[in-house]
């Protein structure tokens, strides 16, 4: 049975995180300061079938992170735990029982309240990782939670800061395990709905992303073998505009199919007004795809960079077409076929995986799937692909 330690588990993400990987077949070791809090989840697993075990730490003590690191590692070394599999880095601090530090002015944040923010975001995630390195199995991973941060660090700056340190450490340590197959990524969630930020949020709670859906990220990359991402999530990525641009990007694709060419389609917007729209070229120009073909009109259209446009296609671009877009100015994309549910590889000269290629870039392009349009675009895709494989 896998290990997973997750930090912050008394509540909020790292309490959903705990349900999800108790329930996915993960002994997980519960780690906050609250016992009582603890104790009960550690039921709760239990009663629905699963394994959990909790330690009393407070993260802002280093010799707490001592004491519960050696327990840890005595237990590894006893072969109670055989190795551990997942480091969980979700506690941080953002409010006391009285207060939330945010929307304050930087001088007036207590010393202790700058430091103890260090101390549990930063300072304990490094520790706690380089203390158990030797007992984490090939193939294990680490996440690290941070956070969006859509309005930058103002208000809140201690938080911020012990957030994009953390980050750093994850580029950091995804380059350096990378070849001793430990996996190294972060999720970066916008405003999450926890039990606490309802309480001093009340009147955004209803916006925010849900701490399972957060869950459900992090199960997902626990069951990849990506590294040195940041993954984001919002609860809204895209709206109905969104979803009627994509349709009509699917429209071209029948239309591309229906001239004999591959199914794809494709659209450029800006400011909600239609530049292009494309259908594949068909021989002998079958490298001129939809997306490329929509970026010269767009261009030529506008007559300047595609800045502030949004690039609808039936089916996740290629490389080739992701660059093109990136070189134009394009900062999101818009999908309903992932390159993986088209079954045949020389759709793509790439393996890559475009989400994690995204992290690479010095500005990144927002690449936004829509599933529920998926089995749309890939009907005339799964009929072309039999015709012609």
């Amino acid at each position: 049975m896998k290990i997973a330690i997750i930090t912050g588990a008394s509540t909020g993400i790292g309490k959903a995180v705990a349900f999800k990987l108790a329930e996915n077949g993960y002994r997980v070791l519960l780690v906050a300061r609250t016992s009582k809090k603890l104790n009960q989840i550690m039921k709760d697993i239990k009663s629905k079938g699963g394994k959990a075990e909790y330690y009393s730490v407070d993260l802002s003590d280093e010799l707490n992170i001592k004491g519960f690191l050696d327990k840890v590692i005595e237990n590894c070394k006893a072969k109670n735990y055989q190795g551990i599999d997942a480091i969980l880095n979700i506690a941080g601090i953002l409010h006391s029982d009285k207060e939330v530090y945010a929307g304050k002015n930087f001088e007036t944040f207590d010393d202790k309240v700058i430091t103890d923010t260090y101390s549990v975001g930063f300072t304990a995630p490094t520790l706690i990782v380089h203390g158990l390195l030797p007992y984490m199995n090939a193939e294990s991973h680490i996440i690290n939670l941070s956070g969006t941060f859509e309005n930058g660090g103002k208000g809140w700056i201690p938080y911020y800061a012990s957030k994009k340190a953390l980050e750093d450490l994850t580029y950091g340590l995804a380059d350096e395990l990378k070849e001793k197959k430990v996996y190294v990524n972060g999720v970066s969630p916008s405003d999450t709905a926890t039990e606490e930020y309802t309480k001093w949020f009340p009147e955004y709670a209803e916006d925010a992303v849900s701490p399972e859906k957060i869950a459900d990220l992090f199960l997902s990359i626990l069951q990849s073998s990506r590294t040195g991402t940041i993954q984001v999530i919002k609860k809204y990525e895209y709206d109905e505009k969104d979803i009627e641009f994509l349709e009509m990007a699917i429209e071209m694709s029948h239309q591309s199919y229906g001239e004999g060419a591959f199914p794809a389609g494709a659209v450029i917007v800006k400011d909600g007004k239609v530049l292009s729209k494309t259908t594949s070229a068909t021989f002998p120009k079958i490298n001129y795809h939809a997306e490329s073909k929509s970026i010269d009109i767009a261009i030529n259209e506008l007559n300047e960079q595609l800045t502030d446009c949004t690039l609808y296609a039936s089916i996740e671009p290629c490389l080739m077409c992701l660059s093109r877009s990136y070189w134009a100015g394009i900062r999101k994309i818009v999908f309903a076929v992932k390159k993986e549910n088209v079954p045949y590889s020389s759709c793509y000269e790439s393996n890559l995986n475009h989400f994690d290629l995204m992290e690479k870039f010095n500005e990144k392009i927002e690449l936004v799937h829509i599933e529920e349009l998926q089995d749309e675009a890939m009907n005339d895709v799964t009929v072309w692909l039999e015709k012609h494989i």
